[in-house]
């Protein structure tokens, strides 16, 4: 489950519901590890801002955690296709968001939980 993704549910403060399907964050994922090296590696992580820093972080997760999305809606009601571009922009627009994504991908029990139950389905 950790390399397919987990669906996460999220909530607004407008209390629209939506939900977001993840891939398992840090060292143990190649692929976090390779992005997560390439951009920030021309940067001095030291003397990024609070924004800058938030900005590299959305491309890096947008790029390999986000796989997914349900009920992204945008201003007029219409659902957001999910695509990398969109991603960033909506975690850069939702830094709380990015947030909740960064504290979910690396929370090992979001992901052992769908283990138990697919194996129980076999």
């Amino acid at each position: 489950m950790e390399a397919n993704g987990v669906w996460i549910s999220y909530e607004l403060q407008t209390g629209n519901d939506f939900e977001i399907k993840i891939k398992r964050g840090g060292s143990r994922n190649v692929e976090w590890r390779r992005v997560y090296n390439q951009v920030f590696k021309p940067h001095d992580k030291d003397k990024l801002s609070e924004q800058e820093s938030q900005f590299l972080l959305a491309e890096v997760y947008s790029r390999t955690i986000v796989v997914d999305w349900k009920n992204i809606k945008d201003n007029e009601g219409k659902d957001v296709p999910f695509n990398i571009e969109n991603c960033m922009e909506l975690l850069c627009f939702m830094p709380e968001l990015l947030s909740k994504v960064i504290n979910d991908a690396h929370e090992r029990g979001n992901f052992q939980m769908e283990e138990v139950e697919s194996t129980a389905k076999n």
